[in-house]
């Protein structure tokens, strides 16, 4: 009962983050953010998942002092959405690559493992 608790207060609440994303009314709180340390509270978020489907995760952050201004809340949530769809359209026994690369204009993260048939419905609501 717990478990099903919770995860109706999830699809409630991304129902209303939803409809605030819709509504233009999600304020950005933009501060110094260490990507590296978003990426691996992400990767550990998810650690659970990626476990129960024998999935095996690396994570390549080089530099691990690379800083970017952003929504201290948002990245990581972005981050575990992503690696929670990777994790759900890797097949079993599959690999999940988390890649951080940086130069002095960019910063890119990386994620492999995703199938490509399924890569152009990863952003789409509800897919």
């Amino acid at each position: 009962m717990s478990r099903q608790v919770e995860h109706m207060t999830r699809i409630v609440g991304d129902l209303l983050e939803v409809s605030r994303i819709t509504q233009g009314r999600i304020a950005l709180q933009l501060e110094p953010i260490l990507v590296g340390t978003a990426v691996y509270h992400a990767v550990e978020a998810i650690a659970g998942m990626v476990e129960s489907r024998a999935q095996d995760i690396a994570v390549d952050v080089t530099d691990a002092t690379v800083w970017v201004c952003g929504d201290v809340t948002r990245l990581p949530q972005i981050l575990v959405n992503v690696l929670n769809n990777a994790s759900k359209y890797t097949p079993e026994q599959g690999r999940i690559l988390v890649t951080v690369q940086a130069d002095e204009q960019a910063v890119a993260i990386i994620i492999a493992g995703i199938s490509a048939d399924l890569l152009p419905k990863v952003f789409e609501l509800f897919s």
